[in-house]
């Protein structure tokens, strides 16, 4: 988390001229409506000014013009196993609240068969952004070596192509500036809050190579360390199952 917090203030530290403020009241005229959003958030000027102040100064790239945006799967839920119930080859079923601290929760809620990530096929690389898209909106982390999961419909899988790093993109996400424009495009259905395909919608500014290098050094840290973390508490995890098994074969 240090590392991470770390590479958020290098980042912010560019946009400090950025500062938002808020506004209690605004008027939106009808010419300015956007027939898919309209909700009052859309059109708040806090989202809107901000980001039109950074487009001054920044180069904004669409995400969805350099990423590749899957969504998840359903399994059903007669197919989730709980912790107690699962086997050795049960996989990590990753939904909306297991994505904590930005990083794939290892000891989620809900667990699946290998037979269904095998027959799913979801194709989750390193470096793989998961970014929650209905209900914790805006739970995000990067997918390492360490990780083996399905991930839920409510899940977008966001692979970089081109121009900006994942590891940056992740930051920025998660600043108050890529805050803005998950929040601006929030609509909720059916009791859920969701950003649709809004998303791909979202402007992340392209900033000096130097800076992002940095981020990208701090972030690229981080999440060796969260992986070899996972790595040394499942050994552990092992190694104490073995031990109380012996004992157990023992007393018997």
């Amino acid at each position: 988390m240090e590392l991470i917090e770390k590479a958020k203030e290098k980042l912010l530290s560019l946009f400090q001229k950025y500062e938002p403020k808020e506004e209690q009241y605004f008027k939106v005229y009808s010419d300015e409506f956007n027939t898919d959003y309209f909700t009052p958030r859309f059109y708040y000027p806090l989202y809107n000014k901000t980001i039109e102040r950074m487009k001054k100064d920044f180069e904004m790239i669409k995400l969805g013009t350099i990423s590749d945006i899957q969504r998840g799967d359903e399994v059903g839920s007669e197919n989730y196993r709980d912790y107690v119930e699962k086997v050795d080859s049960d996989i990590t079923f990753v939904r909306t609240s297991d994505l904590p601290n930005y990083e794939i929760d290892d000891y989620p809620d809900f667990y699946i068969d290998v037979s269904i990530y095998e027959d799913l096929k979801q194709d989750l690389k390193p470096n793989d952004i998961l970014f929650s898209n209905d209900g914790k909106i805006g739970f995000s982390a990067l997918f390492t070596y360490a990780d083996k999961c399905v991930i839920q419909s409510h899940i977008r899988r966001i692979r970089m192509l081109e121009k900006l790093s994942p590891e940056y993109v992740l930051i920025f996400l998660n600043t108050k500036y890529g805050q803005f424009q998950i929040k601006k495009r929030i609509v909720v259905q059916a009791t859920i809050p969701t950003i649709g395909n809004g998303l791909s919608e979202i402007d992340i500014p392209k900033i000096p190579e130097e800076v992002e290098k940095e981020i990208i050094s701090l972030v690229r840290e981080a999440y060796k360390l969260k992986a070899e973390k996972k790595l040394l508490i499942r050994e552990a995890k092992k190694l104490i199952e073995t031990v109380l098994l012996e004992q157990q074969s023992i007393l018997k």
